[in-house]
């Protein structure tokens, strides 16, 4: 219903921008953001493994020191429930030897498949879902409080 209003009223087509939020692009352009704001780098964790060939997983790096990890899947698959979402998986604590655990999180979407022919192109309500959702992963993986 909101889509069919914004055309009406407002005459957006989602549709016709989808090919400006190319989901690589936006992905690299937020982590760009992040980093002026925060002063942190996304680096891709290449020793990383995930449960699907799709999943991107990113290690987050404060003046080049790992602080943290992401892992984002985003496109849809028929086995995953509807929606998107974002979980805790580890929270960051001291064990009890000493050692710091390291904040992870996970991001999950249903957008649009890429195909070898066609990049995944998000609608600008996808763009917002995505930037709400790594706000929670954000909160979660930047917090240095103990447990």
């Amino acid at each position: 219903y909101s889509e069919k209003l914004k055309e009406e009223k407002y005459d957006i087509d989602e549709e016709y921008y989808r090919p400006y939020f190319e989901k690589n692009s936006v992905l690299n352009g937020f982590f760009n953001f992040l980093n002026k704001i925060f002063e942190v780098e996304f680096e891709k964790a290449s020793d990383a493994k995930a449960w699907d060939k799709d999943v991107l997983v990113y290690n987050i790096k404060e003046n080049s020191k790992v602080f943290a990890r992401i892992y984002i899947d985003l496109e849809a698959k028929k086995e995953k429930r509807g929606g998107a979402w974002m979980n805790n998986w580890h929270t960051y604590h001291r064990n009890s030897k000493g050692e710091i655990q390291l904040p992870t999180a996970y991001i999950v979407g249903n957008f649009p498949q890429s195909t070898e022919e066609t990049p995944s192109l998000l609608r600008h309500s996808d763009v917002v879902t995505l930037f709400h959702e790594m706000g929670h992963a954000l909160h979660h993986l930047l917090s240095k409080i103990e447990e």
